[in-house]
C-alpha cells in the first residue's frame, strides 16, 4: 500500500464525491474554499508519502424510549445515527479521507407519527501523535455538506441543507493489531443551515467537555513505522 496505489485508487474516489457535496451548497463560497484546501493537502501528502495504510472507522448510536403520553396515547421514540469514515494514512502522523453521517429519528404518540432524517459527507484531515504502542492523540479537521427532512404523518414539515467545519482533539487506544477505540469530548464547529424557501443562518459552537463520543477504527495494509 503506497502513494502510487492511493493516486490510482483512493484519490479518484475522494474527488468523485466533491461534485455531490458542492451541488448541495453550491453558493457557499467559504465551504468550497475549505474543500479545495483539503483536497490540496491530500494531494501534497500523497506525493511525498513513502508507505501507508487504509484507515476505516466510525461510530453508531441508537436510543429508544416509551412511556405514557396522556390523552393522545402512549409515547414512543427511537433514533439511530451512523458516522463512518475511510482515509489513507500517509505516515505515522498524517491521514486524510472522507467522512459521512446518516441519522434517522421517529416519534409516535397514538395515531400521530413524526420522522426526521439527515445525511452529510465531506473530507477530513487528521494529525496523530503516538504516545506509546497502545495510546495516541490526534486532532481532526473535517468539513461536511448535508441535507435533512422532517415529516409528520407523511406530510413534509421542513427540509433544507446545511454545512459545517469541525475541529476536535481525540485519543486512540490500540487494542490489538491497530484495531482500537477512539474517544473525543467535543471541539469547535462553525456551520450554516438553509431551510427550503428560507434564509440561511450561521452558528458557532464550542463544546469541549460537554459531549462524549466513542468509536472504533482499524488500519489495513502497509507497515507502520
Amino acid at each position: 500500500m503506497n502513494a502510487k496505489y492511493f493516486l490510482k485508487r483512493l484519490l479518484p474516489g475522494l474527488i468523485s464525491m466533491l461534485p455531490f457535496t458542492f451541488a448541495i451548497h453550491k453558493n457557499q463560497n467559504f465551504m468550497k474554499r475549505f474543500f479545495t484546501i483539503s483536497l490540496l493537502i491530500i494531494c501534497a501528502n500523497a506525493a511525498s508519502a513513502q508507505s501507508g495504510t487504509i484507515l476505516v472507522g466510525g461510530d453508531v448510536a441508537y436510543s429508544s424510549g416509551k412511556g405514557p403520553g396522556g390523552p393522545g396515547g402512549d409515547f414512543k421514540s427511537n433514533s439511530l445515527s451512523f458516522n463512518p469514515y475511510i482515509g489513507y494514512q500517509f505516515n505515522n502522523h498524517w491521514t486524510a479521507g472522507v467522512v459521512a453521517g446518516i441519522s434517522t429519528a421517529k416519534q409516535e404518540q397514538g395515531p400521530n407519527e413524526q420522522k426526521g432524517s439527515n445525511f452529510s459527507a465531506g473530507p477530513f484531515v487528521r494529525y496523530t501523535k503516538t504516545v506509546s504502542d497502545i495510546f495516541a492523540l490526534y486532532g481532526q479537521l473535517e468539513g461536511r455538506f448535508g441535507s435533512g427532512k422532517s415529516k409528520s404523518n407523511g406530510i413534509t414539515l421542513s427540509e433544507g441543507t446545511f454545512n459545517s467545519v469541525n475541529l476536535f482533539p481525540a485519543a486512540f487506544i490500540n487494542l490489538k493489531n491497530n484495531f482500537g477505540l477512539n474517544f473525543n469530548f467535543g471541539g469547535i464547529s462553525y456551520g450554516s443551515n438553509k431551510p427550503e424557501g428560507g434564509e440561511s443562518n450561521t452558528n458557532f459552537n464550542l463544546n469541549f467537555g460537554k459531549v462524549a463520543n466513542i468509536g472504533i477504527s482499524k488500519n489495513f495494509g502497509g507497515k507502520r513505522k
